[in-house]
């Protein structure tokens, strides 16, 4: 467990509801980084109504790449895509870009290390 020390955690376990029947779609997902404050693990317990339409966008930008047919990959992409600048970005602002651009119910954990 030492290889996971921080300052903050949510523990959160899920087996994915859509996409394939693999342990690669057990979450939460990490998202790792050199960079500590971009470094994450984001678990998502809902399911987005315009998850094509988010996804699509996300595929549109350059050098995007998702590996699974779920959710939570996009949001998890979405946000490393809100922390991409060299500045800290204002967390609150961060969810409340995700959740303009999401629709349907949402509901989500995550920590960073």
């Amino acid at each position: 467990m030492r290889e996971y020390a921080g300052r903050a955690a949510i523990g959160h376990v899920r087996y994915a509801t859509c996409g394939a029947n693999d342990r690669s779609y057990a979450q939460p997902f990490e998202r790792h980084h050199c960079c500590k404050w971009k470094w994450f693990s984001f678990g998502f317990n809902g399911q987005l109504a315009n998850f094509a339409e988010l996804r699509d966008e996300l595929l549109n930008l350059a050098d995007c790449h998702l590996t699974r047919t779920t959710d939570t990959e996009v949001i998890m992409h979405y946000l490393s895509h809100e922390l991409r600048g060299d500045e800290r970005p204002d967390l609150v602002q961060v969810f409340a870009n995700l959740s303009s651009a999401s629709t349907g119910p949402t509901t989500s954990s995550s920590s960073t290390p």
